[in-house]
């Protein structure tokens, strides 16, 4: 019985230690996405912000 342990133990510890890697992995794409939208939201107010030349009717950087 300790053998049968011993054989499947490293497939249970593969497994596992796989989980964790996927769980950190879907907590940094989580994160970059919420990075990504707040640049994103900036951007937008940034470029709501910038005066328009009168003249070309557009923004003048």
């Amino acid at each position: 019985m300790t053998e049968l342990r011993g054989m499947l133990s490293s497939p249970i510890d593969e497994i596992r230690n796989q989980r964790i890697s996927n769980q950190t992995i879907a907590n940094r794409l989580d994160q970059a996405e919420r990075e990504l939208a707040e640049h994103q939201a900036t951007n937008v107010r940034e470029r709501n912000q910038t005066p328009l030349d009168p003249l070309r009717g557009t923004s003048n950087p």
